[in-house]
């Protein structure tokens, strides 16, 4: 016979199970064309195992690139790791070191400060004015209460002495800082002639830091002269909104330049008052300079809450009069028109 030598095992195994298959669903269909019928779902079968073959091969290759992506992540993560426990050792050494800084910038401020207390040149027993010729008992007070203020600024002074470079330079590094450090630093800012546009943002004020000019601006500012008296009222107002026991815990340095501040726009106001007091009794004082106010630099701080809330009051109390005024015309207009006619007859 022809066929004796073909493997019958090979046609039973990869194709008997599958014609089979054929066969009985063209039997079970009963076509008018069976042959044609069974190779049509011959070729179905064989192109629904294409996909099913494509479908292996796809869900393989997901799988496969699982497997990748979850290998990399794994790897991410541990290098994200490595570098949040590097940053984190660093941010904890640098904090070490800031807090060692501020610890001896406080003891070296807390000598200072029994060395001040110490020297009679900052004694207050020892203040002493020029009473001229006919100084009334206000004047001398006054004076006395400016020397004082004056002898507070001096200290301060004397205190920022104690920063240098390297604690100006720490604010150029913080690229976040509270309200109140934001405040104290853009006052000082101020006196050193900053426009408000100029300091609006901490940014501003990083790039703006040089440490060495910082601390020489601040030890040659003087409250007492032209062009002052605008510029500590806006520092006053914003000094305002400052919590000093906050500002002292936040930073040493940031706490002395607040107090420099703070005894700067004290010598200034009770300045004020003095120039003030003289022109009362009659007595010639020297004007002072200022600039004129520029709209387009101006701080929320120079619009006083206290002047603003008087102005409403104002207005509220002229609204409450012009409508009473209507509401009495309006009562009371007729019985006017009819005396007016009464006093013509």
């Amino acid at each position: 016979m022809p066929f004796a030598n073909i493997d019958t095992a090979f046609l039973k195994d990869e194709i008997g199970p599958i014609l089979a298959k054929g066969l009985a669903e063209t039997v079970i269909a009963c076509p008018s064309d069976p042959v044609e019928y069974l190779a049509i779902w011959l070729l179905h079968h064989l192109h629904m195992q294409e996909l099913e073959d494509k479908k292996l091969v796809a869900i393989e290759k997901e799988e496969k690139a699982r497997e990748e992506w979850t290998k990399s992540r794994q790897k991410k993560q541990a290098e994200a790791t490595h570098v949040i426990q590097r940053e984190w050792k660093h941010f904890v050494k640098a904090e070490e070191d800031r807090k060692f800084r501020e610890k001896k910038l406080l003891e070296q401020v807390q000598d200072k400060e029994r060395e001040l207390e110490e020297s009679d040149e900052y004694r207050e027993e020892n203040i002493q004015i020029d009473e001229t010729e006919g100084m009334s008992e206000l004047e001398r007070e006054k004076g006395l209460e400016k020397a004082r203020a004056a002898l507070h600024f001096k200290k301060a002074q004397a205190m920022v002495q104690k920063l240098d470079k390297s604690n100006i330079a720490e604010f150029k590094q913080m690229k976040k800082v509270s309200t109140n450090i934001f405040k104290v630093v853009k006052c000082c800012f101020y006196f050193f002639g900053s426009k408000p546009k100029e300091v609006k943002h901490w940014m501003q004020i990083r790039a703006a830091i040089k440490p060495a000019l910082f601390l020489e601006k601040a030890l040659a500012f003087e409250p007492i002269g032209p062009k002052k008296k605008r510029l500590c009222t806006r520092v006053r107002r914003i000094l305002r909104g400052v919590n000093d026991e906050q500002v002292r815990s936040e930073s040493v340095a940031v706490f002395l330049l607040y107090q420099w501040c703070l005894t700067a726009v004290e010598l200034r106001a009770l300045h004020d008052e003095e120039v003030k007091l003289k022109k009362e009794l009659g007595k010639e004082v020297e004007e002072e300079e200022e600039d004129e106010e520029d709209p387009e630099n101006v701080d929320e701080a120079d619009k006083d809450p206290d002047e603003e809330e008087q102005k409403l009051i104002e207005e509220e109390e002229k609204a409450r009069l012009a409508e009473e005024e209507a509401k009495w015309k309006a009562e009371h207009g007729d019985e006017d028109d009819d005396k007016g006619d009464e006093d013509e007859g």
